[in-house]
């Protein structure tokens, strides 16, 4: 008897990077979300508990550096060495052969890695080769895959992993075959010199979902059942206006600065310079290529993902991006587990990390984070060993002890929380102003304000006593 198995090995750790860095996310705990088998008769069987266990795991963290808070090219950010390496010893207690899916999310760039220039692809398809997958110390097939990840929000199971899927699948509104207009206008007649930020907006009552992607979008508003879309135009300005789904041809309005709302209408019209139709396929792969090393599917599937998670009131997408940008795409490894019977293996997984910098404290504290709780989804986990390999100094590490190479602490059991500990290149640190931000602005702006008002008391003084002066000369 045989079964197929489908387990998503999946995890990541956000970090929330203060001062000079946005979320990252590195790779973290296996989760497993469903499986599917066939009995001795041949039926197909769903539901149950996931027949394999995992006994041990181990984590170790490479730190021999840390990161810079920013890289201008690729090839220094892409010699950083800092990683971590998740080694799981799988058993199958099972009387038949299982054959295990897995996927392994990897984590997006973090902001101190962003070259804003064509140099980010070079990342995406240089950085993977550097880390892998091995079976028992052998290297083994992985795929690298690619989800669309909303930047600046932690990893979440529920949210991440449904993104992960084969074939073209844009979830309702956005399929292969919906229709997407294109409609370009320019600008006319609007008073640039009296209203230097004018806007044009139109208005949708849509009988259902649709879609409204314009590189220049100012924002969206909601009343009375009607959307208001805004975005900059002055006289001379061309832009398009892409429709997704069916409805009328947008009818344009001009408004004064800062105004979308009625009563503050201005001069001003729009000329239709064109009008084309294309599929909703055809408009998110637009921006692909075979060299940007992910593959057609996902880049469909994450631009549609994309899009769905711009809706307002879940009825109307409104983005003004007409691509997908490297630092929202979340990479994962994907790879297969043949166990025979009573078979037990040793899972390897090795990918960057990448902590969050804290330039407030002196020295910088990096704080690394690495998400437990996914691993609770599994029917048995075993023991876990955390082993830090570094020359600098944990900081409030409870319960670390020190090491040759560094630090370690172990778990009977898996841990309630996720595993969390920071780095620093000395033994004490000191903190930033307990005031926090306010700390920071007064001591940097502080002195110059008290200054200011000394300056603005002492005029306002003298101007009453000369006032009170003249007013006693004139009695």
């Amino acid at each position: 008897m045989k079964a197929r198995l489908l387990c998503l090995a999946a995890a990541a750790a956000c970090l929330s990077v203060a001062v000079c860095a946005g979320p990252v996310t590195v790779s973290a705990n296996s989760a497993q979300t469903h499986w599917q088998g066939v009995d001795a008769s041949g039926a197909v069987v769903q539901g149950g508990d996931c027949p394999v266990e995992v006994g041990h795991e181990t984590l170790t963290f490479d730190l021999d550096e840390f990161p810079s808070n920013y890289y201008e090219r690729a090839e220094d950010f892409l010699a950083y060495g800092g990683s971590v390496s998740a080694e799981y010893t799988f058993y199958n207690p099972a009387d038949y052969a299982v054959s295990v899916a897995l996927a392994f999310p990897f984590g997006l760039l973090p902001s101190y890695g962003y070259m804003y220039s064509e140099e980010e692809e070079l990342l995406y398809s240089q950085l993977p080769s550097r880390f892998g997958v091995t079976v028992n110390g052998e290297a083994v097939s992985c795929t690298v895959r690619h989800t669309y990840h909303p930047e600046y929000m932690q990893f979440s199971v529920e949210d991440d992993l449904p993104r992960l899927r084969d074939g073209l699948d844009g979830d309702g509104l956005f399929l292969p075959g919906t229709e997407v207009k294109l409609y370009t206008f320019e600008a006319y007649g609007v008073d640039d010199k009296s209203y230097p930020s004018a806007c044009a907006a139109f208005d949708i009552s849509p009988e259902g979902p649709c879609g409204v992607v314009c590189g220049d979008v100012r924002g969206a508003s909601f009343e009375d059942g009607k959307y208001r879309i805004s975005m900059f135009a002055d006289s001379g300005d061309t832009f398009g206006i892409y429709m997704i789904g069916a409805h009328a041809r947008p009818q344009l309005t001009f408004y004064r600065d800062g105004g979308c709302g009625n009563g503050t209408e201005i001069e001003g019209s729009a000329r239709l310079l064109s009008e084309t139709s294309l599929s909703f396929e055809e408009f998110a792969l637009a921006q692909w290529s075979e060299d940007s090393g992910i593959s057609r599917t996902d880049h469909y599937n994450a631009y549609a993902d994309k899009l769905a998670s711009s809706l307002v009131n879940d009825e109307v997408a409104v983005c003004n991006e007409r691509a997908l940008r490297p630092g929202e795409l979340m990479r994962w490894y994907e790879y297969e587990l043949d166990f025979a019977p009573g078979e037990t293996l040793v899972n390897r997984v090795e990918a960057p990390i990448y902590p969050e910098i804290d330039m407030g404290y002196t020295p910088a504290l990096y704080t690394y984070t690495y998400l437990l709780s996914p691993a609770s989804t599994w029917k048995s986990f075993g023991s876990l060993d955390v082993i830090i390999n570094t020359p600098f100094y944990v900081i409030g590490g409870e319960g670390f002890t020190e090491t040759e190479n560094g630090y370690a602490k172990s778990f009977d059991g898996l841990p309630e929380g996720e595993l969390v500990f920071s780095l620093a290149s000395s033994p004490e640190v000191e903190g930033p102003s307990p005031f926090g931000g306010l700390g920071y602005f007064l001591a940097m702006f502080g002195v110059p304000i008290l200054i200011a008002l000394f300056v603005i008391t002492g005029v306002v003084i003298v101007a009453a006593l000369l006032l009170y002066r003249s007013e006693n000369r004139k009695k």
